[in-house]
């Protein structure tokens, strides 16, 4: 007996065939698209003509993402409008210069659950920029600055976008130290043993570091915690240097450079329950010693492939200013590796990264980056997990 027409509901017959639908497309959703496309070029394309003149007659001083209709808007720009809101909850800006994106209004964070500042706007404050929370001409965060008027969840968010170039501590000594401290101090060390005389300087520069830390940014941890870290510190420098006593035995996980050049393995881990990253780098000549090692923490809300990405940035920073050549780069994050290596990846949240570490690697100081497995680089993984601060 015929049943007639089993109707079906429009979204079942979308589903995949997979799920027992017929995989018809969505025109509504298709058509928001297309006009998505069109609100896209209106950001990324300022200087076509339809651009210039929808932005002339709708919003000359602000963009797309932050105009309203309008009084009696076209068709077209009617069409258009209604994808704003799909734009917004898609996209989000990449920070370079950060003197165009509002701290308040813009998509800026690095969070696919919520890309906006939830700190209510603080009074005083309604026009504040990224650049705002920038010091050394945008190449660092303002770590102090950020911590005063945002809660805690959007502090640790900024922090962990990263910028084009990070620059590092600097440690001023000035020369008029008098004669007699250089008497007593040279008195002290006659008779030290290396061991011990390393410890000391390790001990001495995390001191003079957090005396920087007090005149320029006017904080300064307690001489307990910073003794702390200079043995924790040295404690680590000692565990890698006797795991390279080891690696020439471990042919399987890590391999000598050829003679004249040297290998640096390099990587990052999460630390602090997702709030920080460690990062460490082991550099080794061709006999397996190490030549060079280092490790440090930053704070912020990092996934684990942008910690490496900006831990390799750091780390090819840290050789070229120390005239390094003929190096070659051993990272286990295929994805970051893959991404540099190949022009055509691009990725939104690492792009800026991935451009800048490529640059650095073709100014002709002959580094060659390479994926390996994570074994290979048990050092530079121990040096960032053992780093404390």
């Amino acid at each position: 007996m015929a049943r007639g027409i089993i109707w079906q509901s429009w979204n079942r017959l979308c589903r995949r065939k997979e799920d027992s639908g017929l995989r018809f497309r969505n025109i509504h959703c298709f058509n928001l698209a297309l006009l998505g496309k069109l609100g896209w070029k209106l950001m990324a394309e300022l200087h076509s003509l339809v651009a210039r003149i929808l932005k002339a007659r709708y919003f000359q001083s602000g963009d797309f993402l932050n105009a309203h209709l309008g009084h009696k808007p076209s068709f077209v720009r009617w069409s258009i409008h209604n994808s704003q809101e799909l734009i917004k909850r898609s996209c989000g800006w990449r920070i370079g210069m950060g003197n165009m994106v509002n701290i308040w209004n813009d998509a800026l964070l690095i969070d696919d659950n919520n890309r906006f500042i939830e700190t209510q706007v603080v009074k005083g404050l309604e026009t504040m920029h990224v650049y705002d929370l920038m010091v050394d001409n945008g190449s660092r965060w303002d770590a102090q600055m950020i911590d005063s008027p945002f809660q805690n969840r959007d502090a640790i968010a900024i922090q962990g976008i990263p910028l084009s170039s990070r620059g590092e501590v600097g440690v001023n000594i000035h020369n008029n130290i008098s004669m007699e401290f250089c008497q007593w101090f040279s008195n002290h060390i006659v008779g030290l043993d290396d061991d011990q005389l390393a410890r000391m300087t390790v001990t001495m520069w995390f001191l003079l570091n957090q005396r920087n830390s007090r005149i320029w940014n006017g904080s300064m941890a307690g001489v307990q915690s910073v003794v702390q870290q200079g043995l924790e510190t040295w404690k680590c420098v000692r565990q890698l240097v006797q795991h390279s006593v080891n690696v020439q035995g471990q042919s399987q996980k890590w391999e000598k450079p050829p003679v004249g050049f040297l290998k640096c393995n390099i990587d990052a881990d999460i630390l602090d329950q997702g709030v920080a990253m460690g990062a460490g780098f082991v550099i080794r000549n061709n006999e397996g010693a190490v030549a060079y090692c280092g490790c440090w923490k930053i704070r912020g809300s990092f996934s684990p492939t942008l910690a490496e990405a900006l831990c390799l940035k750091n780390v090819l920073q840290f050789m070229i200013s120390q005239g390094l050549s003929n190096v070659r780069m051993e990272l286990d994050a295929k994805i970051v590796v893959d991404g540099i290596n190949d022009n055509g990846i691009n990725d939104f949240e690492m792009g800026m990264i991935f451009e800048y570490c490529r640059g650095l690697i073709n100014q002709g100081n002959n580094f060659d980056l390479y994926h390996v497995r994570r074994s290979a680089s048990a050092s530079a993984t121990l040096s960032a997990k053992s780093f404390v601060c």
